[in-house]
């Protein structure tokens, strides 16, 4: 099972490349984020629909 990492307001995360990750949001209140990367991401990402 992957770690699980608990973040406050303002608190960020490096991950090297080719790094196998996953976000979700396990609280109550909105998850907002921001994705910056280095190298192109094209291909990288599976977008899932929010049921």
């Amino acid at each position: 099972m992957a770690p699980f990492l608990s973040f406050k307001n303002t608190n960020g995360l490096h991950l090297s490349a080719g790094k196998v990750h996953q976000l979700s949001n396990q609280g109550s209140e909105a998850l907002h984020f921001i994705v910056t990367s280095t190298s192109p991401s094209h291909g990288d990402r599976v977008e899932v629909s929010l049921r």
